[in-house]
């Protein structure tokens, strides 16, 4: 399972996702490239470890921000439970989903589907 992270999400030691965003170093950063569906390549910059999360358990954290010298408000906070999946891997799916969200969306407002019972 892929989803995003709200960063104000807490670690067990209590301290929060904004945090580790704040405070990771521009060196630690890495190039990593993407797929998109479509198959066009997409490189982000990327960070990324494992972790456990209040109330998820153990799971891996990629940090990813279009260009390096992005700042923290630009950073995307992505979790999955998958801990053995690379960088790379994860925003690739993420990716493929990021296109259904939206077509989920434009169903819902467009088409006033979430007023339906």
């Amino acid at each position: 399972m892929y989803f995003a992270m709200p960063r104000t999400r807490k670690f067990t030691n209590g301290k929060h996702l904004r945090d580790m965003v704040q405070h990771c170093p521009r060196v630690f950063y890495y190039r990593r490239a993407s797929y998109k569906p479509d198959g066009h390549r997409k490189d982000y910059w990327v960070f990324a470890r494992r972790a456990t999360l209040h109330n998820l358990g153990d799971v891996a954290i990629v940090l990813s921000k279009k260009r390096r010298n992005d700042g923290p408000k630009g950073v995307k906070i992505i979790v999955t439970n998958l801990t053995e999946a690379s960088a790379g891997e994860v925003l690739s799916i993420y990716a493929r989903r990021w296109g259904v969200e939206v077509t989920i969306k434009e169903l819902k407002s467009g088409l006033h589907l979430a007023r339906c019972k």
